[in-house]
């Protein structure tokens, strides 16, 4: 109950500010003015008086939660006690009324200035330091172009800081207002490496290697009507490139310090004499810089590993042409794509283009039929299939037959019968087929390999 109460705070609070603001004016005027609005004066003191008393004692109850800065709660508490003895004090001394107007609406935009630091944060009304956003990368690399005649694609280690960089603005943006130091909702406070870790009072919020088991990611892409969704509705909401950001991080281990990935920069080629016996040409290996900056612009997760493009489709509602033009123009690298619960249908897998690198392919918990088990064999180099919890029966059994270079096959909670996977062995010895029988735990395959 008194929490309910004290949520009426930010609305009692309003009314005491807008009366104190017209009789600040007021007092403003020639005394022949003043004189003549005594009556409107006088209950305007009494209504604010009232106002401000009331929204002191919410307030204060407001502030038992412990969700909030115990040092900037106790300034705002007593200056606001002090507006409202003030505006007690203006009724009583009629006489001074004007210069105690003067005086409470002062202490009184200070009070505001606190109360705002609460709920913003510190600096919110004059754009403080603290929100400022540095993404500058320390270890930017400027590069002179050379031309390709002379340059070959080589790795060179460079080390970046993704949670300085990338994820600690956006919690800066979007989450310090209701989780830091000024204010700690639901206990939790997300400025700091420490409490991140800690979590708030409903446990941890961070998996590392895990986003589906991290609160910190899931929370964000919860229907907006949800009541667990974050940022609550009413706030500024991240964006969907905001959040892929922070799903990447997670999934890669959610690394608070440096970590080393390797970036293809160009350098001269070394000119090899002319040999007198002529010597067969061997081609040159590139290993290039994906730019996938089109594919998280649609709502895409692209991740550069070792050996290919990961793509996973784990935030989009469907399947739209402009995702497939950006497929095509990456075709060559693609090599693993997660459908893994989405609402993805067999007319979707047939407009995929022909990904001849794709090794990994995961159709677990979608909507597809047999019809799509045969569009499959346009990706010849597929190793790995998960179609657990779908509708394939035995007659896409006979299709899946034909992907001779399988290796390994998840089809638990399908209608494929033991009868459709001795033929699929026949035709597939050495392919490992897991039908559910051994497995007690579903492996995630968001996890970072």
């Amino acid at each position: 109950m008194t929490e309910i109460i004290g949520r009426f705070h930010p609305l009692l609070i309003h009314l005491p500010i807008g009366i104190l603001i017209f009789l600040f004016i007021a007092s403003l005027l020639p005394r022949s003015k003043w004189d003549s609005m005594k009556g409107s004066i006088s209950l305007g003191l009494y209504i604010s008086a009232g106002g401000a008393i009331l929204a002191c004692l919410a307030g204060w109850l407001l502030s038992r939660s412990g969700e909030y800065d115990e040092t900037l709660v106790d300034k705002h508490l007593w200056l606001g006690l002090a507006t409202a003895f003030l505006n007690v004090l203006t009724i009583i001394f009629i006489s001074w009324q004007r210069p105690l107007i003067w005086l409470t609406t002062l202490v009184m935009t200070i009070t505001s200035h606190y109360g705002g630091s609460i709920t913003h944060g510190e600096g919110f009304l004059f754009g403080g330091s603290e929100t400022t956003v540095e993404t500058t990368s320390d270890s930017t690399i400027s590069e002179a172009a050379l031309p390709d005649s002379t340059t070959v694609q080589v790795q060179e280690a460079v080390m970046r800081f993704p949670f300085r960089e990338e994820v600690k603005p956006i919690l800066q943006q979007k989450c310090y207002s209701c989780h830091s130091s000024v204010k700690k909702k639901g206990g939790l406070r997300l400025d700091s490496e420490d409490f991140i870790r800690k979590g708030g009072k409903n446990g941890a919020i961070l998996t590392a290697s895990n986003p589906g088991k991290s609160t910190l990611y899931t929370h964000l892409v919860l229907p907006m009507n949800d009541e667990m969704h974050m940022p609550p509705k009413g706030k500024k909401q991240l964006t969907q490139n905001e959040i892929n950001i922070i799903h990447r991080w997670i999934a890669g281990g959610a690394p608070f310090m440096g970590v080393t990935t390797a970036t293809a920069i160009p350098t001269p080629t070394l000119e090899v004499p002319t040999s007198e016996v002529p010597t067969k040409e061997e081609p040159t290996l590139e290993v290039p810089t994906l730019e996938v900056g089109g594919l998280e612009k649609l709502g895409l997760i692209a991740r550069q590993e070792a050996n290919g493009l990961s793509i996973n489709f784990v935030n989009v509602g469907s399947i739209t042409p402009e995702m497939i033009d950006e497929l095509k123009k990456m075709s060559s690298h693609i090599t693993e794509l997660k459908f893994g619960g989405m609402p993805v249908s067999d007319a979707d897998i047939q407009q995929l283009p022909a990904l001849e690198n794709l090794t990994k392919l995961n159709l677990s918990k979608s909507a597809i039929t047999d019809n799509a088990i045969s569009e499959l064999n346009k990706f010849p180099a597929l190793r790995q299939l998960q179609l657990y919890e779908t509708a394939v029966t035995d007659t896409g059994a006979e299709a899946l037959s034909q992907l001779r270079r399988l290796q390994k096959l998840f089809i638990w909670k399908t209608k494929i019968s033991d009868a459709g996977i001795n033929r699929i062995k026949q035709k597939n010895p050495k392919l490992d087929i897991d039908n559910g029988s051994s497995i007690l735990i579903i492996p995630d395959s968001t996890k970072k390999k």
